[in-house]
Order: C-alpha cells, then structure tokens, then sequence
C-alpha cells in the first residue's frame, strides 16, 4: 500500500511540474538580432538594419532616418559609406544617396539591409540624381 501511495505522489508531483512550465514570451523569427530558441510566443523582434551607398563614382550625399527617427545628413562622402543599428518591427526606415559626381555617366546605389538580405535597393545615374529606398520593417 505504501509503494502504492508513493507512486501517486510522484505521479502527481510530476503532473504539477508539467502544468506550472510557463510559456517565454520573446523572439522566434530567427533572423531577428534578439531571437531566442526558447521562446514560445513570438513578440518584441528586432532587426539589424544596415544603410550602404555604392558606385561608380566617389562623391555622394547621404540623407537616412537614424535611431532616433530623425533625419541625418552627411555630405560629401566618398566611396563606400555605410552606417547600422537594430530596429523593433513595424519601424519605419529610410536612405537616400545622392549623385554628386560630375561625370554624368557615373551612378549611385542606395541599400538598405534587413539582417543579411537586402530589404530595398534602388540606383541612378547622372550628376545630382537622388536615389531613395524606404518602407516598413515587417
């Protein structure tokens, strides 16, 4: 009898372990900077975002939203620029690379990067040609 009252305090011990697990409340996109593989209940992603500027030339103007949601400008930049920080979902983004080569044949290419994939691109060509990439982190 005792064997038998023993087994069904384990039993119900372990019944009770298994109904007090509480569910995680965090990240499970894995391409978010803050996944995390034990979460149950997706919530709170964020995403590295990275502006780049390219081209055939070596003078640009580049105009982004930055952390803060305010606009920011650097001017001139040469060759490569690029410039990151992580965002929560449904935020708003925004780059813009202007052209200021005086070759007309010469182009400029705006990027902007959601993890390692390219999020939106776009490109020009001509002496102060503008080109802008924007939308919403999904």
């Amino acid at each position: 009898m005792k064997t038998k009252y023993s087994l069904f305090l384990l039993i119900a011990a372990s019944l009770l372990l298994i109904q007090c697990k509480k569910d995680v409340t965090d990240c499970t996109d894995t391409n978010a900077s803050n996944y995390n593989a034990d979460a149950d209940i997706n919530c709170c992603c964020e995403y590295l975002i990275t502006f780049d500027a390219e081209g055939t030339g070596n003078e640009y103007q580049v105009t982004w939203l930055n952390e803060s949601g305010t606009e920011s400008t650097l001017s001139p930049m040469t060759n490569t620029w690029g410039a990151y920080y992580v965002v929560p979902l449904g935020t708003m983004v925004s780059f813009s690379v202007t052209n200021l080569n005086t070759d007309s044949t010469t182009t400029a290419i705006a990027n902007i990067w959601k993890g390692d994939v390219i999020f939106r691109t776009a490109t020009v060509t001509g002496t102060g040609e503008t080109a802008t990439v924007s939308g919403i982190v999904n």
